[in-house]
């Protein structure tokens, strides 16, 4: 049993894995960053550390994030506790923290439609619907290592 924080993204409940969470920010306020790549919203300013925020929607090719009310910055911590790195993922809502049973997630390859691996590592059984547990290491590492990729 994992814990994972679920979000919604274009109407549709994602998850990551809890120990990836660093903090949700409720909507904050991102510099612009010259020559980023447009997924990138900005830099966020974290007790004095500067986080790139990727735009979760638009990495995906799903549009422009929603950022009404309820739009939240999830920071994920990649890498070695010595060697930490961290990025901000911009997501339209933030829902809760669930427990998933390892058996109640289904593996990509169980499908007969070939999903983008890079993006989704599962797809999770809940109550009477789906959660698509992202691969948020594959998805956003390399966003964390590089600033923005």
């Amino acid at each position: 049993m994992s814990q994972y924080l679920t979000f919604k993204i274009a109407g549709e409940t994602c998850a990551v894995e809890i120990r990836n969470v660093e903090s949700v920010i409720e909507n904050g306020n991102l510099s612009l960053v010259p020559g980023s790549p447009d997924y990138v919203s900005g830099l966020l300013n974290l007790r004095g550390d500067a986080i790139p925020v990727v735009d979760v929607r638009r990495k995906l090719n799903l549009g422009q994030a929603d950022r009404g009310i309820d739009a939240s910055i999830i920071v994920l911590a990649f890498g070695e506790s010595g060697k930490k790195r961290l990025v901000g993922a911009l997501v339209d809502a933030v829902c809760e923290v669930i427990d998933l049973a390892d058996e109640a997630i289904d593996a990509i390859e169980d499908f007969a439609v070939a999903f983008d691996r890079n993006v989704v590592r599962g797809i999770g059984k809940k109550d009477s619907g789906f959660v698509v547990v992202m691969a948020a290491g594959r998805l956003f590492e390399r966003d964390a290592k590089n600033g923005a990729a």
